[in-house]
This record gives structure tokens, sequence and C-alpha cells, in this order.
């Protein structure tokens, strides 16, 4: 999925498409988070982007230092 098409969806479709089980590929995962995270308007979407892509990170064996740039 690219960018554009990600920036059109809603912030509740993209979180859960972080999650393993929607999107298997970690790299793809984490930039979906990433693009929650900008779109996020709640606390509670921006926490749950945030945790999601230190999650998917990991998995794609990713630095700690990516998620905190």
């Amino acid at each position: 999925m690219n960018r554009d098409e990600m920036l059109s969806l809603p912030v509740a479709e993209l979180l859960e498409r972080t999650q393993t089980n929607v999107t298997a590929d970690a790299h793809e995962g984490f930039d979906v988070a990433q693009v929650a995270y900008e779109l996020a308007a709640t606390p509670i979407e921006k926490g749950t982007a945030a945790r999601q892509a230190g999650f998917r990170a990991e998995q794609a064996d990713e630095t700690p230092q990516v998620v905190q740039d």
C-alpha cells in the first residue's frame, strides 16, 4: 500500500492494519503505524499508533531510534 492510499484511510482502519494478523509484513506495518500517528487526532489514537510503531519496528529489526525520530 502506498502512502497516498494510506492517507485516504480513516485512522481507525490504519490502526487495524498495524496489527500483525492483518498486515503480516513488519516493515509495511511500521509504515502504516507512522501514517496513523501523523493523522491521529486524539491522544488515544496517537498512543496506539506510537505503541504499534514501536512493536512493528522491533519486528522489522529497526533500532529504537527510528521510532523516536
